[in-house]
């Protein structure tokens, strides 16, 4: 009987350590004025482990099933540009929906992009048009995931396990 076995009858062979990448998320909320052209404006600080980042989606945060009466949908409507401290990712803003896709249908980006740790990414989030919301408000909120993987060092073998 190994180690891992004595510490625990329930795991096996194939609980252990799956290895070093595992997927990671990073997100952030940005309010964004309603009006037409309103900027709202978000930052992620990665943590200091290499990062893969194979996407990005976006979501309208709120109560989006009922627009008639609330005045906010997750239309896709809003333009995105993001950078980080050595680059820009397009030659102008981008129109989320044709760019990144919908929750249904999300666009990967075209090749995976290698980060190293420690870096922060900014987000620039434009409206596309005035939107009227129920109640009044002067912003609106739309949260930015990005996806990928992390590195989270060598595995730890079963034996080494207290």
């Amino acid at each position: 009987m190994n180690q891992m076995q004595q510490q625990n009858p329930l795991l096996g062979v194939f609980d252990r350590d799956p290895g070093r990448w595992r997927q990671f998320k990073y997100g952030v909320d940005i309010d964004v004025p309603v009006g037409l052209n309103g900027v709202g404006i978000g930052e992620i600080e990665t943590l200091n482990q290499p990062f893969i980042m194979d996407r990005i989606t976006c979501a309208v945060v709120g109560d989006v099933t009922d627009p008639v009466t609330t005045g906010l949908a997750d239309d896709g409507q809003y333009y995105l540009e993001w950078e980080e401290q050595q680059s820009r990712y397009q030659n102008a803003p981008l129109l989320v929906k044709s760019a990144y896709g919908s929750d249904h249908y999300p666009i990967p980006l075209s090749l995976p992009i290698a980060f190293a740790g420690n870096r922060t990414f900014k987000f620039r989030v434009t409206n596309a048009y005035a939107r009227t919301l129920n109640p009044d408000a002067e912003t609106f909120r739309v949260h930015v995931t990005m996806h990928g993987v992390a590195d989270w060092g060598p595995d730890t073998p079963p034996s080494s396990v207290r």
